[in-house]
């Protein structure tokens, strides 16, 4: 350990005297870079003439594609620094998330409230949601933190974990995991529409024949209109969102403080003594428990719109965790006092608790805090799942369309309005039976991203992280085995169904590999140049501003 803290010392020194370090940059496919001598650059570093090429231009760009898909290492570039614009940094100036902003989208990333826990409880009771919250979900959640920071540190750019993967593995894996990742947030915006309709009917009296107060009508209408507020929010600005969310998360919070406070005279640990029972779906029950906490690492989507990534990351993501534990003890503890037997836990037993603790103030207190909850979720996941699809696009995985940004805002309008769409068609679906598959598709691209972040400790051991997680190589391997050991459990226990489902998903995904790499290149040679060159215009671009950050954390980290 004191090893590991004398290193990363020395590296933030370096950086004070402005001694480069090695700095590996995306490159998506070998190609042939002429300078004045007619020279070009391979990828063992030696230099080979001009005259080479023409047997370099045998080999078809389709193998070359193949070859690389399949490589474990991308080449080096040289170091090129490149101020962006003035009329970018005044716009970076004025829209860039600060970290109080980011610690919001944080916290919905993570949690958005404790409603999840009602679930799980559902499904296993008291004493064993005890267990696992407060033994075995910090071995979840911790590495996926300290991995979001040192991957986001050493990559502040838009499309977050498709860039780590794309990093480390190339763009087979990475097209994988985005499609993984985008999958699961589709499914899980679904879900967030329906969810907010429940609550508002738990809140609006029923008719007087004993009818729901909505009808489906009128529960298409106001999804519909949710959609489009969080839709038009996004397309305005990021920042919008910070400030938005960061408005709900402390309402949200000080209200699931303030309202369990009034319960403490409820205060009944006698749930303890119940034990687990035996009938308990462990799979199901463990996938909706690392569900409602996870996401933590989705907020490095958004890093290049980040003022100081290095600065706020680390500390907005380590105070989203604390919260998390905050707002989900208190109204645990004061619940299961309340209602301690499993049958009397759903969806809406925590209104039931507010009602008893407030009285019928209380209970539509907790009704909006839900509310809130879900407009929270929903704002902010429209805004890292576009940058999902913003970031595939950047390496041309899908297509260049959803890099086109609004020219008033800012904002990827192209790639937002995509995820908006997607959110509307299986919003007519009944995707409440799919939250098990949809744990199973996160729990691949965690395993992908979990190993991009110990292979690129290999291969790229010198490159600048701010933030470096403490341990030797070997003992990161070990440390990052429990949540993947997690990952892979939930693959197993999870039912006949939704395995069957990720099978499918993972099999339609290396199929549309497969048919874009030869859709876009077999017997059309100027279509895959044209590719192959703005592919690297786009790397080139995030490379400039990686630069500047890295620019700026060399200036302000030793004053």
């Amino acid at each position: 350990m004191k090893r590991n803290w004398e290193e990363w010392t020395r590296k933030w020194l370096l950086c004070k005297t402005n001694i480069s370090l090695k700095s590996n940059h995306f490159v998506p496919i070998p190609q042939e870079h002429k300078d004045d001598e007619h020279t070009q650059q391979g990828n063992n570093g030696v230099p080979t003439d001009k005259d080479s090429q023409s047997s370099s231009d045998s080999q078809s760009l389709f193998e070359k594609f193949m070859s690389h898909a399949r490589s474990t290492s991308l080449p080096r570039q040289v170091l090129r620094t490149c101020p962006i614009s003035d009329t970018d940094v005044k716009h970076s100036k004025a829209n860039l998330l600060n970290t109080k902003q980011l610690f919001a989208l944080t916290f919905f990333a993570l949690t958005g409230g404790s409603f999840g826990v009602q679930e799980c409880l559902k499904l296993g009771g008291p004493m064993l949601m005890f267990i696992t919250f407060f033994l075995i979900h910090p071995l979840w959640t911790i590495p996926i933190i300290l991995m979001t920071i040192e991957m986001t540190c050493m990559i502040p750019e838009s499309g977050g974990h498709v860039l780590w993967v794309y990093r480390a593995f190339g763009p087979f894996w990475s097209y994988m995991n985005g499609a993984f990742a985008f999958a699961c947030s589709v499914l899980d915006n679904a879900m967030f529409p329906s969810l907010f309709l429940e609550y508002l009917s738990i809140l609006l009296p029923r008719t007087s024949n004993n009818l729901p107060p909505l009808n489906y009508a009128w529960g298409v209408f106001i999804k519909m209109i949710i959609l489009m507020f969080v839709t038009i929010v996004n397309v305005i600005g990021i920042d919008i969102v910070g400030n938005a969310s960061f408005i709900l998360m402390v309402f949200i919070v000080v209200s699931l403080v303030i309202i369990p406070c009034f319960g403490i005279k409820y205060i009944d640990f006698s749930w303890m003594a119940s034990p687990i029972s035996e009938k308990t779906n462990r799979g199901k029950f463990l996938a909706i428990l690392l569900w409602n906490t996870s996401g933590m690492d989705i907020v490095g989507t958004c890093a290049s719109e980040v003022l100081t990534p290095s600065y706020s990351y680390p500390r907005a993501v380590m105070y989203g965790f604390l919260l998390l534990v905050v707002s989900n003890a208190l109204p645990f503890i004061i619940g299961t006092s309340i209602f301690s037997n499993q049958e009397d836990w759903n969806d809406g037993t925590y209104f039931d608790v507010a009602k008893i603790v407030g009285g019928n103030p209380f209970e539509v207190w907790m009704g909006v805090v839900g509310l809130c909850s879900v407009m929270g979720l929903l704002l902010v996941r429209f805004c890292t799942n576009s940058r999902i699809l913003y970031g595939m696009a950047q390496v041309d995985q899908m297509p260049a369309a959803l890099t086109i940004l609004c020219p008033k805002f800012h904002t990827p309008i192209v790639a937002i309005l995509v995820t908006s769409m997607c959110t509307i068609v299986f919003n007519f679906f009944n995707v409440y039976h799919l939250v098990e598959a949809d744990m199973l598709f996160y729990a691949l691209s965690t395993l992908l991203k979990f190993g991009a972040l110990i292979q690129l400790r290999y291969t790229e051991p010198d490159v600048l992280r701010p933030f470096q997680i403490p341990l030797e190589k070997h003992l990161l391997m070990v440390f990052m085995c429990c949540p993947m050991i997690m990952c892979i459990l939930i693959l197993i226990y999870a039912s006949e169904r939704s395995q069957g489902i990720a099978l499918i998903g993972g099999a339609i995904g290396v199929f549309s590999y497969i048919c874009k790499e030869c859709f876009t290149q077999y017997g059309i040679k100027e279509v895959a140049e044209k590719r192959l060159v703005r592919v690297q215009e786009n790397l080139e671009r995030m490379q400039k501003r990686i630069d500047v950050v890295i620019e700026k954390v060399k200036m302000t980290s030793f004053p």
